[in-house]
C-alpha cells in the first residue's frame, strides 16, 4: 500500500523561486557549483552542496560543507527568501522539456516503507555517497531535496491535471531551458485514496537520499530525540510520478585511466565480434554500445545472456561491465574503482571531448533502458548495475524542502 502524507514544506515565494531554484547536488561538479552559488546569492546550492562556498576538493559530507550548508539555509530563512507553509498540503508538480512534458505529486513518503521494500530500489548505492547525505541531513535536521519516485498509477496523471487549472504558485523557466511549475492540491486525501491500492512505488532517481533517510531517522532514534522530530524524520519528500510519463537517458561509462592499449583492446574485442567504425555516439538501438578512442567512434555489438532468470542479465551496462569493463580493463568493482566514471543524458559530444583531450582513456556509450525494464528488476527483487539509469527532466532542488528541526514542527503534517 503506498502511504503519502502532506507536510509543512519550506519554500520561496513566487517573486523569489526562479532565483533560489538550482540544479541536484549531484548533477554538477564543483567548479559549476561555485560558479552558481557565488553568482547567485539567493541560490539553494549552497544549502545542498556546502563546498560550493569552500575550497575545491572539500569533501560533500565533511563537517566544514555540512557546517557551510547549515548557513546557507539559516541565511536564506533569515532573508525571507525561504518561508515555511503555514499548513501541511501536497502539490502538482509539472515539468516541460523538449516537448516532453510530466507531472508529479509532492508529497512525503515513509522510511519504514523504504526498509520492507514497498519503496523499490533497482540500483545499489555507494557507500561514500550515502554517508555525505546522512551527515547533510543530520546537519540540516531537514530533507533538502526530493527523491523522485514512479508509480504504476496512470490515474496519478489524471488527478493532477484537474489542479492545474488554477494559478500556479509558481511557473519559471530554468536556464537549462526546462520549464517548472507547482501548484497546491485541492484534497491531499484524493491522492492518499487514490495511491492507497498502488503495492509499491519505484526509486527512479535518489537511491542515496532514500537509504540516508533511513539512517538519519534511525540515527535520531538512537540518540534520544523528541518525538515530534522523530515523526518527521520518519518520513521524507518525494514526486510521484505515473511511469508511463517518465524518460529515460543513457547512463555512459568513463574510463578515466587504463593498462590496456586502444590497439589492444580493439584486437580483442574485434576477435569476439566485427567492431564499425561509427560516425556518432549513438549506438542507435538495444544491445549496441559505441566506444570513443582518441579521434574516433566505434560501434559493436553486447552479448547476452540467454537465460532469464536474472533480468539484468539483458540489460546493456551489464554486459559491457561482464564482457569489457571487468576482464578487458581490470574494473571489476563499478562501485568502487576510481578509474569508472558515470555521465548521464544524451551527451556523447562531451565524451568524446573528455578522451580527445587527455582527460579520459576510454568512453563507453550506451542506449537508454526502458521504463519498463526498470520497474520488471525492481518487481523481482534484483539489482542493476550502479548508475544505469538517468531520468531527466531532473527535480529542481530548493522548490520545497521538508524539515524536521524542533523549532520548525508547529502545524504538524497528516
Amino acid at each position: 500500500m503506498a502511504i503519502c502524507h502532506s507536510f509543512r514544506a519550506l519554500r520561496p515565494s513566487r517573486s523569489r523561486v526562479s532565483e533560489v531554484a538550482c540544479p541536484p547536488y549531484d548533477t554538477v561538479d564543483w567548479t559549476e557549483a561555485q560558479v552558481i552559488a557565488h553568482t547567485s546569492p539567493n541560490s539553494f546550492m549552497p544549502v545542498v552542496r556546502g563546498d560550493a562556498v569552500l575550497a575545491e576538493g572539500t569533501a560533500q559530507g565533511s563537517t566544514e560543507a555540512c557546517r557551510a550548508s547549515q548557513a546557507a539555509l539559516a541565511g536564506l530563512l533569515a532573508r525571507g527568501v525561504l518561508e515555511h507553509e503555514p499548513q501541511p498540503t501536497m502539490y502538482a508538480y509539472r515539468q516541460v522539456m523538449n516537448g516532453h512534458r510530466q507531472s508529479g505529486l509532492v508529497c512525503c513518503v515513509d522510511v519504514e516503507e523504504y526498509r520492507r521494500g514497498a519503496i523499490a530500489q533497482h540500483e545499489r548505492t555507494r557507500p561514500e555517497k550515502e554517508g555525505e547525505r546522512l551527515a547533510h541531513m543530520l546537519a540540516l535536521s531537514a530533507h533538502a531535496e526530493p527523491v523522485f519516485l514512479a508509480a504504476r498509477c496512470d490515474q496519478l496523471a489524471e488527478q493532477l491535471r484537474r489542479e492545474m487549472n488554477d494559478r500556479p504558485l509558481f511557473h519559471f523557466v530554468a536556464k537549462d531551458g526546462v520549464t517548472h511549475s507547482m501548484w497546491s492540491v485541492h484534497d491531499p486525501a484524493a491522492y492518499q485514496a487514490l495511491l492507497a491500492p498502488v503495492e509499491r512505488l519505484y526509486i527512479a532517481d535518489g537511491h542515496h537520499r532514500c537509504a540516508a533517510a533511513l539512517r538519519a531517522h534511525d540515527s535520531l532514534r538512537g540518540s534520544g530525540a523528541p518525538a515530534a522530530v522523530l515523526a518527521e524524520a520518519a518520513r521524507f519528500p518525494a514526486v510521484i510520478f505515473p511511469a508511463m510519463d517518465l524518460h529515460i537517458a543513457p547512463y555512459h561509462r568513463v574510463v578515466l585511466s587504463s593498462d590496456v592499449s586502444t590497439d589492444t583492446l580493439l584486437a580483442r574485442l574485434s576477435a569476439e565480434s566485427p567492431v564499425q567504425a561509427w560516425e556518432s555516439g549513438s549506438p542507435g538501438a538495444p544491445g549496441w554500445c559505441c566506444m570513443r578512442t582518441p579521434g574516433a567512434w566505434h560501434r559493436f555489438r553486447l552479448e547476452r545472456r540467454s537465460s532469464r532468470r536474472d533480468r539484468t542479465d539483458t540489460l546493456d551496462v551489464d554486459s559491457l561491465q561482464r564482457r569489457i569493463l571487468g576482464p578487458m580493463l581490470g574494473i571489476t568493482d563499478p562501485r568502487h574503482d576510481q578509474r569508472l566514471s558515470f555521465i548521464g543524458g544524451n551527451h556523447s559530444d562531451l565524451l568524446a571531448h573528455l578522451v580527445d583531450t587527455g582527460k579520459a582513456t576510454l568512453a563507453f556509450a550506451m542506449f537508454p533502458m526502458a521504463v519498463d525494464q526498470v520497474l520488471a528488476i525492481a518487481d523481482a527483487g534484483e539489482i542493476a548495475p550502479p548508475k544505469s539509469t538517468w531520468f531527466e527532466p531532473k527535480l529542481r532542488s530548493g522548490l520545497f524542502v521538508h524539515s524536521f528541526a524542533a523549532g520548525h514542527l508547529g502545524g504538524g503534517a497528516k
